[in-house]
């Protein structure tokens, strides 16, 4: 594939880390060959069960859905998170790509859409397979997404370890010396994988007496929400180095120095507080209530009324939008809630990282340090500081690149250049949004390597809680939101 003019630059980029030690095209062919079916994909499945043995906790859901987790090298009572094998095969619903009708493919009971997600070491790939269970692409992929699409067939995986946020590892079963092109035994496989999962010792706990409906995947659905706002309120101990929530509302939370002492707290905790299913009072997570904005006497709202776009602004722009409803039938599951009893509680751990050091400059801006909550239960920091109007919100990864003093002035300038550029999108000026306003930005030009002034990524309005903020991606960058 010839490279875009405008592209050429990328190829002089400095620091770039070979990560793979074949092609990464040759990687992927290696494992796509050795798994060309959803069939392959379930009989992998089965493989990496028996190679990890007692190591492994399977949950099954309603139909062809299983998760392949670890137990806690430390308490077997716990399953590190997340499974190292999702098999989704709920068959061809959504966007499945259809193969030709003139194609031959093998029959049986397995060979429908699915997907097959490994995750090993914070590194995912997922294997997806079309209408009739042959395999069609890969994602979550990882490594430089530049060098994977020109640079796929002469040269391995390669990351950029100075970017914010740093490339995305690829999974290491990628990375071997030893992969085929033309693909491996299904027992090979995993006899790799459980090799490779055996050495993940990181991440958050599951803790999961009774089978749950979607598997243990739902306590982290149903305590991200409390831990987002305990954490938000400072209702943790800020030295403390672990975090316990009930799997039913993460109301019950406890936290200490060690695992141990966190955990001795939790009984306790779900005594008095008596966490309930969802859809009871007791089942409600910890709530948030936005404050009031206090308006300072003086200010005037930001409007930016629609002007024509010019020729010289790159020509007429259309803005479509759509409103709508979509009405499902419930889901049912194979398991039950348990009851809302000690003994059966499920609850999840977290390792909490140290708080960053947060130095003179940003203290004396009004900064202070906030844990954040990510997708699948892992925390993360920011600097936060009240404003007048919301709060303004940087990422430690990225507060040596960020002026405290001229970042209010910076985002303000940002945040009128992309109203403007986008002006059709915003006929009534912003203060017309509705409440709350959240605005994201990043400070690192990915293509260039170097630090930039802050740039718009997202916008969102009508709304913001704690538990939108994604420690993964959020702790790279800035946020700023408007009451």
């Amino acid at each position: 594939m010839e490279i875009p003019e405008r592209m050429r630059h990328m190829l002089d980029r400095t620091g770039l880390v070979e990560v793979g030690r074949v092609t990464a095209q040759q990687a992927l062919r290696a494992i796509g060959n050795s798994v060309p079916t959803f069939a392959d994909a379930r009989r992998l499945t089965d493989a990496t069960i028996a190679a990890l043995g007692e190591r492994a906790i399977v949950e099954h859901e309603n139909g062809p859905q299983r998760w392949v987790y670890l137990r806690d090298p430390e308490d077997d009572a716990w399953l590190v998170a997340p499974a190292i094998l999702d098999e989704q095969g709920w068959g061809p619903t959504g966007d499945v790509p259809v193969p030709r009708r003139d194609r031959i493919v093998p029959k049986g009971p397995d060979m429908h859409a699915g997907k097959l997600v490994l995750s090993l070491g914070g590194a995912r790939l997922s294997l997806e397979f079309d209408a009739v269970g042959m395999r069609c692409g890969f994602a979550d992929v990882g490594g430089d997404t530049f060098a994977l699409c020109y640079e796929r067939n002469t040269r391995p995986f390669v990351i950029d370890p100075s970017a914010r946020p740093p490339t995305p590892l690829p999974l290491p079963l990628l990375l071997r010396a030893d992969l085929q092109e033309d693909g491996h035994e299904i027992e090979q496989l995993a006899v790799w994988i459980a090799e490779l999962a055996v050495a993940v010792t990181d991440g958050v706990r599951l803790r999961a007496p009774a089978r749950l409906p979607l598997g243990s995947q739902a306590i982290v659905l149903r305590a991200r929400h409390s831990a987002a706002v305990a954490l938000w309120q400072g209702l943790v101990d800020r030295d403390a180095r672990w975090l316990v929530l009930d799997g039913l509302c993460g109301r019950a939370f406890s936290s200490g120095s060690t695992r141990e002492e966190a955990w001795s707290r939790f009984g306790p905790a779900v005594w008095r507080e008596k966490p309930g299913l969802l859809g009871t009072l007791a089942g409600e997570p910890l709530g948030f209530e936005l404050p009031p904005r206090r308006v300072d006497e003086g200010e005037r709202p930001l409007h930016l009324p629609t002007r024509a776009r010019s020729a010289e602004d790159g020509g007429p722009v259309t803005a479509l939008s759509f409103e709508g409803s979509f009405s499902f039938g419930p889901f049912v599951s194979a398991h039950e809630w348990p009851s809302a009893e000690p003994e059966t509680m499920p609850a999840l751990l977290v390792p909490i990282p140290p708080a960053p050091r947060v130095d003179e400059r940003w203290t004396s801006a009004g900064f202070e340090a906030v844990a954040i909550v990510g997708e699948g239960g892992t925390l993360g920091w920011m600097l936060r500081r009240e404003e007048g109007d919301g709060w303004t919100l940087v990422g430690a990864d990225v507060a040596d690149l960020v002026d405290p003093e001229t970042l209010l002035e910076g985002l303000e300038c940002e945040q009128r250049r992309y109203v403007d550029d986008w002006r059709e999108m915003f006929p009534d000026g912003w203060d017309a949004l509705p409440p709350p306003r959240v605005m994201r930005f990043g400070v690192w030009n990915v293509e260039r390597q170097h630090a930039m002034s802050p740039r718009c990524t997202q916008l969102a309005s009508g709304g913001f809680h704690p538990v939108d903020l994604d420690a993964t991606k959020d702790r790279w960058g800035l946020v700023r939101v408007w009451l």
